[in-house]
């Protein structure tokens, strides 16, 4: 059964979501804006030694050897998302990560 809402994300789901993305997939985030949302999507190279970050606004990309390094980074705006609490994984893959949810 698919989830219907939008699941707000801390750091630490953030962190465990990211783990446990298989190499060469995906999950869906999206930054709750006043106006509208700005959607991330968050792959893993197949190796899993890169974490890469689409702004799908844009379609530009970010590049990170790990989650605590995107979390700080000044170039992604993800972990103020995250400490604001406007961070949110798409209800569409809410089942897929559930059990690290």
């Amino acid at each position: 059964m698919m989830a219907d809402k939008h699941f707000r994300v801390n750091a630490e789901q953030f962190k465990k979501v990211v783990d446990n993305i298989e190499g060469g997939c995906q999950a869906d985030f999206f930054i709750a804006l006043r106006i509208g949302r700005s959607s991330k999507c968050i792959l893993k190279s197949i190796d899993g030694d890169e974490i890469t970050v689409v702004n799908e606004i844009d379609g530009s990309s970010q590049f990170f050897k790990n989650t605590e390094k995107l979390l700080k980074s000044k170039r992604s705006n993800i972990g103020e998302a995250i400490e604001k609490g406007a961070f949110y994984l798409y209800s569409s893959d809410v089942d897929k990560f559930k059990d690290v949810l």
